[in-house]
């Protein structure tokens, strides 16, 4: 009972804050603050390039931290597989969210399943 307590508070804190500091991509908290935007990144109905999934993933820059990604399980997490496009070598996978004449995209230079870095970038 006093972990849902602890757990409560940290949410609480975090909305009180406005998130202003982003939490690390790898935190279990992280799936339970962004629930909207990962059902909505997730939401098969959609296209990569609808409004929904482009402003979801702005809304999701703006509260997690990718550059703590180390995991390609992670990455499924909070995006659906059908998004995303890969190098001839599989090395690079991206998640593009273009909208009109903007795009977000999530870059992620892989090893097997292992994330060894990462980018954001909002055009």
């Amino acid at each position: 009972m006093k972990k849902i307590g602890w757990f409560l508070g940290v949410v609480a804190v975090i909305f009180a804050a406005g998130c202003a500091e982003r939490i690390p991509v790898e935190d279990p908290l992280a799936v339970t603050v962004c629930a909207e935007e990962i059902k909505i990144l997730k939401d098969p109905t959609l296209s990569a390039n609808s409004q929904a999934k482009h402003e979801a993933a702005i809304r999701l820059t703006e509260q997690v931290d990718f550059s703590y990604t180390r995991n390609v399980a992670t990455l499924l997490k909070f995006f659906s597989a059908s998004d995303a496009h890969t190098s001839d070598d599989a090395t690079i996978l991206v998640f593009s969210y273009p909208y009109r004449k903007n795009d977000v995209q999530f870059r992620f230079r892989c090893s097997g399943t292992t994330v060894v870095s990462s980018e954001v970038v909002e055009k």
